[in-house]
């Protein structure tokens, strides 16, 4: 409830890509991987509140969105639980681009929130990135120049937990 409401209340229009629905989207498969990987509860509320809040630091910032959207988790969580809090932010910093996971939670994380596209429609998802970054960065690609970016995204892609590997290294 808090996330929905933070997108209604802070609605970003030109975040095309970067939206609720990405977010349920990486909230959902995060429940399938803990269905899956049968994961204890602690760790299954440390993904599923970091894959909830993982992208909410857009709303306010484009830069250092991974930063704002910790800092929200730790307001809103309070450090009750300090190991819970500490995974959830190990989690949600692991999406940053560049970032080395530093543990297999925060891997499953990274993973399927950059698997957004490939689990879904590629080329659809990519253009809804193309526009987020026209209309927030003024960056723009000609078509040639786009298909090129997402070559290469493709083929650069790293998947770093196994849950990863497993359901989307094969979906290139």
């Amino acid at each position: 409830d808090f996330v929905e409401e933070q997108f209604k209340q802070n609605h970003q229009p030109n975040l095309f890509y970067h939206s609720f629905e990405h977010t349920l989207y990486v909230v959902r498969y995060c429940e399938l991987a803990c269905a899956e990987l049968e994961l204890n509860d602690e760790d299954r509320q440390a993904l599923l509140i970091a894959a909830w809040l993982h992208d909410v630091g857009y709303l306010y910032t484009l830069e250092q969105h991974e930063a704002k959207s910790i800092e929200l988790a730790q307001d809103l969580l309070k450090p009750e639980n300090p190991v819970l809090l500490q995974k959830i932010i190990d989690c949600i910093a692991a999406t940053e681009i560049g970032v080395t996971p530093k543990t297999e939670l925060s891997a499953i994380l990274k993973d399927i929130d950059v698997a957004y596209g490939i689990a879904t429609d590629f080329e659809k998802v990519g253009n809804l990135l193309r526009e987020e970054w026209a209309a927030t960065l003024k960056k723009t690609y000609s078509d040639n120049e786009w298909q090129q970016i997402q070559n290469e995204f493709l083929t650069n892609l790293e998947f770093y937990s196994e849950y990863g590997k497993q359901q989307f290294d094969g979906k290139r």
